[in-house]
């Protein structure tokens, strides 16, 4: 579904006469609907100039600084800095494994003799 000029700008966080500069310069491709004259601006081609701005989640629970940590929260975090010492570890002995390139040990320019 396409922008018009106000939704266009709402979704980059900038001023409507921003987006409306930037059709008529020719930075961004939209067209005008004949019916009510709006400025209709495909939104891949809106946030290939403007990056989107994050729009807060409606389901969203703010979570007070001070509240006490999520028993699961907690446990998940211990797991994943559990897994990430694992990882190094393994990737210690990894690279202590690895074994260098032989080099040749002739030489095809001198004739053996």
């Amino acid at each position: 579904m396409p922008y018009t000029l106000m939704t266009a700008a709402q979704a980059c966080g900038i001023n409507r006469s921003t987006v409306l500069r930037a059709i008529k310069s020719g930075k961004i491709s939209a067209t005008k609907d004949e019916l009510t004259g709006a400025w209709l601006i495909e939104p891949v081609e809106m946030h290939r100039l403007y990056p989107p701005v994050a729009v807060p989640d409606a389901n969203a629970v703010a979570v007070p600084k001070d509240a006490p940590p999520d028993p699961e929260v907690a446990a998940l975090r211990a797991l994943v800095a559990e897994l990430r010492q694992q990882r190094d570890a393994w990737q210690g002995i990894a690279e202590r494994l690895a074994l260098p390139r032989p080099q040749p040990t002739w030489r095809w320019w001198r004739r053996a003799s």
